[in-house]
C-alpha cells in the first residue's frame, strides 16, 4: 500500500514547468514517451488495469480523504492509498497490445505519457532532500506528466510515497507542505484531484 495525490489539468504547463525545475537542486529525471493502455470500467473508480510493454499491472485503491489539504489551505486534493500488483510477460508483449489496442474491438483507453520526476527522501530531522540511491527506502517521487488521452492533451502533478513507510499519511502531508511552498500554477483543489480510474471516466464523458 502507498498514499498518493494526483491532479490533472488542460492547456499550457509553462507556470507549472517553471516551478518543477527549480523543486530541487540535482537533475530532473526524463524518461522517454511511452503508451499505457487502460482497461475501460466504467463507474469504477478504485481499481484499474493497466498494460505497457509487457508488464500488467493491476492497482486496487483501499482507503483515501477527500479533506486533504497542505501549505495551509492552498493545496486540496483526494488523498489515495493503493496497493499494486504487476506480472510480466516478455514473450506475449507484441500480441497483448495488438489485441488490447485494436479499435473497436479493444476495451482499451490509450495514454501517452512523457514524464518528468524527482525522487526524495526524507532526513532524520524531517527534511526532504534530493534522493541519495536509485532505490528510495523511505520517501517519494512527485512527477510532472503530459499525458495525450483520445487526441486531447492533459497535464498531470502528482506525488507517490514509496520505501518502508509509504502508509503512513503523515509523510504525504510534509511532502505536500514541503514541496508545494513557491508553488504559484493552476489551482490545486478537489475538483481537479482525481486518481487515474476518475480521470479515465471523465475523459471518455468529453
Amino acid at each position: 500500500m502507498a498514499w498518493e495525490i494526483r491532479w490533472f489539468f488542460h492547456g499550457n504547463a509553462a507556470s507549472i514547468m517553471a516551478w518543477f525545475e527549480t523543486l530541487f537542486d540535482t537533475k530532473l529525471e526524463s524518461q522517454k514517451p511511452r503508451d499505457d493502455y487502460y482497461l475501460h470500467i466504467p463507474q469504477c473508480d478504485f481499481a484499474g488495469v493497466k498494460y505497457r510493454e509487457e508488464r500488467l499491472e493491476i492497482k486496487w485503491r483501499d482507503a483515501y480523504d477527500l479533506n486533504f489539504i497542505g501549505c495551509s489551505g492552498k493545496v486540496k486534493g483526494k488523498a489515495e492509498s493503493w496497493a499494486r500488483w504487476e506480472w510480466t510477460d516478455p514473450q506475449s508483449s507484441v500480441k497483448n497490445i495488438r489485441f488490447l489496442a485494436e479499435d473497436p474491438i479493444g476495451p482499451t483507453i490509450k495514454v501517452t505519457k512523457k514524464r518528468l520526476q524527482y525522487k526524495y527522501e526524507f532526513a532524520p530531522d524531517g527534511s526532504i532532500l534530493p534522493a541519495s540511491k536509485v532505490m528510495v527506502e523511505n520517501g517519494g517521487a512527485i512527477e510532472l506528466t503530459e499525458l495525450i488521452t483520445k487526441g486531447e492533451q492533459w497535464y498531470s502533478i502528482a506525488i507517490e510515497l514509496v520505501g518502508n513507510k509509504s502508509t503512513d499519511k503523515r509523510n504525504l502531508q510534509q511532502s505536500v507542505d514541503h514541496l508545494f511552498r513557491e508553488y504559484s500554477g493552476p489551482g490545486l483543489n478537489l475538483e481537479n484531484s482525481l486518481g487515474y480510474p476518475e480521470y479515465l471516466a471523465h475523459v471518455t464523458k468529453s
